[in-house]
């Protein structure tokens, strides 16, 4: 992001946006999780947006303002750890990893799975970029 602003997730189930350029003052809380917040990621193709995994099951999609979700995805059988953003600019895809022990590949904008892999034997905490690239740009 252009902006000076880093974001945090917590376990009280609250993200959190802080302005280094403002002595690190809290400008800004959201608020619509119901579990521990796993992951926060900004969207390489839009500065003013940004998705969070929680364990509550679900990835939301947000804008730095307002404080509630533009929208929520049910995206695993149970909690999610980690959400990424495709880098390419061909399509609108999000990674997710979670403790039903998939990754998953999403539409965001159709809010669809475009992808389900199976066959890690405990939870799935990331999913290096290098494959993200390779893996979806084939498709």
């Amino acid at each position: 992001p252009t902006a000076s602003i880093m974001l945090t997730g917590s376990d009280d189930m609250t993200i959190k946006a802080w302005d280094w350029d403002e002595q690190w003052k809290c400008i800004q809380v959201y608020e619509g999780h119901t579990h521990y917040i796993m992951n926060i990621t900004f969207n390489p193709k839009d500065s003013n947006t940004f998705a969070s995994a929680c364990l509550d099951w679900t990835v939301k999609m947000w804008s730095l303002t307002p404080p509630t979700a533009n929208f929520t995805m049910d995206v695993h059988d149970k909690g999610v750890n980690y959400v990424d953003f495709y880098p390419g600019s061909d399509k609108p895809y999000l990674v997710t990893t979670g403790d039903d022990q998939t990754i998953k590949i999403w539409d965001y904008l159709c809010k669809s799975c475009v992808q389900t892999m199976e066959g890690h034997m405990r939870s799935r905490r990331s999913v290096p970029q290098r494959y993200l690239r390779r893996h979806c740009y084939t498709r």
